[in-house]
């Protein structure tokens, strides 16, 4: 997952780039914003899945590889501020 929310990164950050130094979506931007969506959405998206995966497959001890903290963290390194 921290792959994935890496390549997100990137093309928000390009999105969004004026020129090749943004490295950390300041506070109050339009790119926090999108980044915090993105961030908000994908944890959504985790909490539902895991959800499903204990409901249906409880009995097989089966889960996903991530947890909501290793998200967070993924997210949290690229926001400055917080």
């Amino acid at each position: 997952m921290r792959k994935h929310i890496e390549a997100l990164f990137k093309r928000v950050s390009k999105h969004f780039a004026e020129n090749d130094d943004a490295v950390v979506f300041q506070p109050g931007t339009v790119e926090m914003s999108v980044w915090k969506a993105c961030e908000e959405d994908i944890t959504k998206s985790t909490t539902r899945c895991a959800k499903l995966v204990t409901q249906c497959y409880a009995d097989t001890g089966l889960g996903i590889e991530y947890s909501l903290a290793d998200i967070e963290a993924t997210f949290k390194k690229h926001r400055m501020g917080s």
